[in-house]
């Protein structure tokens, strides 16, 4: 996953964040961020941006991001947490098939939609190579 991806995926959650959903969010990190630093943060962004200084969200882990989320009731956006997580799953996955089996992109298509069916708990049927269809099982499961 490219860390271009990442930021633009902060970005499109930010601009989801109502003015009061950001204070509840920012109530949340009392504990974690000093409350002089908390009344510095005026936007979604700027939490996120001191949240990654901390190293409490990255593009590897937005476990926390997602707990906060769900605390404040924008389940919405904790599921496009969720997809962005699996998809990043399922493209280092790929990666690491390709190194074995040389992944053919239409296989790594294939694979993504199999994975977020399975996330979602959608029944799609795929063709696919039995080894990547086992590793988009593995996934989600």
């Amino acid at each position: 996953m490219e860390s271009n991806d990442y930021r633009a995926f902060l970005l499109r959650i930010s601009d989801h964040i109502t003015e009061k959903k950001l204070k509840q969010l920012k109530y949340l990190c009392l504990d974690y961020i000093p409350e002089g630093d908390l009344e510095k943060i005026s936007s979604p962004l700027d939490l996120f941006r001191d949240l990654e200084r901390r190293h409490m969200i990255g593009i590897h882990d937005l476990s926390f991001l997602k707990k906060l989320l769900e605390d404040v009731t924008c389940f919405h956006l904790k599921s496009q947490v969720d997809e962005f997580t699996l998809r990043q799953k399922v493209q280092l996955l790929c990666l690491e098939k390709h190194r074995q089996v040389n992944c053919r992109p239409r296989e790594v298509q294939e694979m993504e939609e199999v994975a977020m069916a399975g996330a979602t708990g959608g029944r799609r049927n795929h063709f696919l190579n039995p080894s990547l269809a086992e590793a988009a099982a593995v996934i989600t499961s």
